[in-house]
């Protein structure tokens, strides 16, 4: 999903998505944007250590990036494990209220067998 909004969002505006290199996960596009290779799109709170250390720079988009969520699924049937447990916690964990101006919005969902 989000390869393919990002894609249909440079289309939009006149240009075409074509990475030289591509990361799997949010760490490695880290890596990559602080051995200045590139750029990436990652949630702020992924982010905020390196910005807060300077290694980062955040870009403000003029553009509302669309709604999107986020579903976890699992097996009722099945007890979770203790690091599957901790992250259905960290997920449904209350967050603090985004700014009014705020551009992004996420939703979470939680789906069982």
């Amino acid at each position: 999903m989000t390869r393919s909004l990002y894609r249909q969002f440079f289309l939009d505006h006149g240009a075409v998505l074509k990475p030289d290199t591509e990361a799997a996960t949010t760490d490695q596009m880290l890596t990559l944007v602080k051995s200045e290779l590139g750029l990436a799109f990652v949630p702020e709170p992924m982010a905020r250590d390196g910005l807060e250390r300077g290694e980062l720079v955040q870009l403000h988009l003029q553009e509302i990036i669309p709604t999107r969520s986020i579903c976890l699924v699992y097996d009722r049937h099945r007890p979770l494990n203790t690091a599957a447990r901790k992250f259905q916690q960290m997920l449904t964990k209350a967050d603090p209220p985004r700014p009014a101006d705020s551009k992004q919005t996420e939703s979470i969902s939680f789906v069982s067998q």
